[in-house]
């Protein structure tokens, strides 16, 4: 079920979700309803998802635009855990490693972690732990989100 719902688009995984609740109304006895119950149930989480717990412990550091429109910013974690996130109006991405590092390949956010990300920084900017130059990278994060 999960590798069907990620090669479809979310609008074409919402259509066959409530073609299948429909189904499971409405279908007659003896129908073997688990595994459309757990489709149905994937697809909930999926269109959904709730956020990670990536962001939630991180302190978020010093940003740097490396070119137009772009902004990269460092984010730290317990234990000496670093990381980046770069984000601009194509998306955003992110990487965490074990020690400080330069900026190498930056994975684009799933949903849960992006999600995490926006909440976390919207919380370390209304605590003001998080400087206001912050405020751009959690737009980019929100336009991403969609």
């Amino acid at each position: 079920m999960p590798g069907v719902i990620e090669v479809l688009k979310p609008a074409d995984v919402r259509q066959v979700r409530d073609h299948i609740r429909a189904q499971l109304d409405t279908c007659a006895d003896g129908l073997d309803r688990l595994p459309l119950r757990a489709f149905v149930t994937v697809a909930d989480v999926y269109l959904t998802p709730e956020p990670a717990t990536r962001y939630r412990t991180a302190v978020f550091g010093a940003l740097t635009e490396p070119a137009p429109g772009q902004l990269l910013g460092a984010v730290a974690y317990p234990n000496g855990v670093a990381g980046s996130v770069l984000g601009s109006d194509a998306g955003v991405s992110a990487e965490s490693h074990l020690a400080p590092l330069p900026a190498g390949f930056l994975a684009p956010l799933r949903a849960g972690d992006l999600r995490s990300l926006i909440t976390s920084l919207g919380d370390a900017l209304a605590a003001g732990s998080a400087g206001p130059q912050w405020q751009q990278m959690l737009t980019f994060a929100q336009q991403a989100a969609g």
